[in-house]
């Protein structure tokens, strides 16, 4: 027990230090109140006594190493092992001046660098030629290949797509793919496929596409007087473009894949409506991919695949049938399609969205309802609490965009090299009432820049 009574010592010497330096301060200064009135004595001993703790238990805790001995085992004829402890030398460095020694000194140190490892000026030796071993593998199988259908079995260094692209209009994101449209003109005869959803809420988009078809042919003609590679052979078509429409079930619009601009417009507009509310859009892609897959086939003469092959796909739903999502994505990575999809914005960590929508038939009635249509969720699961507000109406947080489209119908367009486009015709800055939003449209109360947004791009 004699800490206790050192510790109860040096307690009460810091407690008449305490009254020394207090009595000191008032003499001083003048003034009753000192700045270690009241708890801060406490607090000061309290400190002392933790650090003194700290530092017993550092010292009993941390093993004490010296450094400065090594540990050497030797062992003796009869296998007896001894453990020695031996201090390791102290080697001290001093500058060395080469001015100091004679010429017999100098010629001692030649000779025993010499013994040793040479020294060597690198900037006095001239440089070495590495010759390297080269493999002609590659060749080699390309020259024993006896058909060009055995390089549809080589590996093919494919690009991923891109998500993010929003546009007010259908027209708008037509107009980019009509510069994709050139782009694989100038590498191959081209075909291009439009699937389009038969819901009634997208009659006008299809009108507005089936009015921009003409463009598309008209900057073909400026193609082919630019001589593009497409058009130099005279019996081959450039452009060919196929009309397939899907809902519960898939159709083919056009017999045959034609350049005619009437019967393509034709075909967009004889797409009838299916009010069974189910799309299979993934089942649609297999379908349109096997359909065509003829036109992927290499071509003997050139070594090429005779056309290339673009989906574009028109749909304002996530699809009823996403178990098909990976086997779409592996259909057409084989076949080296990409799709392109036309689609909605998808509602941050919702499924569904509330769409404004009013019956296409004039004999019902034309109020404005709001339905809800699965739109969502942007990630694979949704990701944000539902919550409700008390209040005079009990609603599910606000609506706002995800900055991207349904996470299946998305993954599909980055995995095949395509892009999709979210079209939202009251996309802008601030609030939107729902009064403001568009019919056939969802509502979305607010936006957010593109730019920003594709910086927290789901995982793909």
């Amino acid at each position: 027990m004699l800490w206790i009574r050192e510790f109860l010592v040096f307690f009460g010497m810091i407690n008449i230090s305490l009254k020394k330096i207090r009595r000191w301060w008032q003499i001083r200064t003048g003034r009753f109140d000192t700045p270690i009135d009241g708890d801060v004595p406490f607090w000061v001993i309290s400190l002392c006594f933790q650090l003194l703790l700290l530092g017993l238990l550092a010292k009993l805790l941390i093993p004490n190493f010296d450094l400065r001995k090594k540990v050497v085992v030797v062992a003796d004829q009869n296998d007896v092992v001894e453990i020695i402890e031996q201090p390791e030398p102290e080697i001290e460095f001093q500058d060395f001046d080469l001015s100091e020694l004679d010429n017999q000194s100098l010629e001692e140190l030649e000779v025993a660098a010499a013994l040793d490892a040479p020294l060597v000026d690198i900037n006095e030796q001239p440089p070495v030629t590495v010759e390297m071993a080269t493999s002609n593998l590659a060749g080699d199988f390309l020259a024993d290949s006896t058909s060009f259908e055995s390089s549809e079995i080589l590996t093919s260094v494919y690009s991923t797509g891109s998500v993010g692209n929003v546009v007010a209009k259908a027209t708008g994101a037509v107009d980019r793919l009509t510069q994709e449209i050139m782009e694989s003109l100038e590498d191959n005869a081209t075909l291009v496929v439009w699937l389009f959803d038969q819901s009634a809420s997208l009659e006008r988009q299809r009108d507005e596409i089936e009015n921009r078809i003409d463009r598309v042919y008209r900057e073909l003609n400026l193609l082919e007087e630019a001589n593009s590679k497409a058009f130099e052979k005279e019996e081959v078509k450039p452009l060919l473009t196929q009309v397939y429409a899907f809902g519960q079930g898939v159709s083919r619009a056009l017999p045959e894949p034609t350049d005619d601009v009437d019967k393509i417009k034709s075909a967009i507009g004889s797409v009838e409506r299916d009010d069974s509310g189910i799309e299979n859009v993934f089942g649609a892609v297999i379908r349109c991919v096997k359909d065509l897959s003829d036109y992927r086939k290499i071509d003997r003469k050139t070594g090429l695949r005779k056309r290339n092959v673009m989906l574009v796909v028109l749909s304002d739903e996530s699809g009823d049938d996403g178990q098909l999502i990976d086997e779409a994505i592996k259909s057409c990575e084989k076949s080296e399609i990409p799709v392109y999809v036309i689609g909605v914005p998808a509602p941050f960590g919702r499924a569904q969205s509330p769409v404004k929508w009013r019956d296409p038939d004039p004999q019902f009635d034309q109020r404005v309802q709001i339905a809800l249509v699965s739109q969502g969720p942007e990630s694979l699961m949704p990701e944000r609490l539902k919550l409700d507000f008390t209040g005079a109406r009990f609603e599910d947080l606000e609506m706002i965009d995800s900055g991207f489209g349904p996470f299946n119908l998305t993954r599909l367009c980055y995995q095949s090299g395509g892009i999709y486009f979210a079209v939202h015709p009251n996309r802008r800055k601030g609030r939107v009432n729902r009064r403001e939003t568009s019919v056939y449209s969802s509502d979305l109360r607010y936006f957010f820049d593109a730019d920003v947004m594709k910086r927290y791009q789901p995982d793909y």
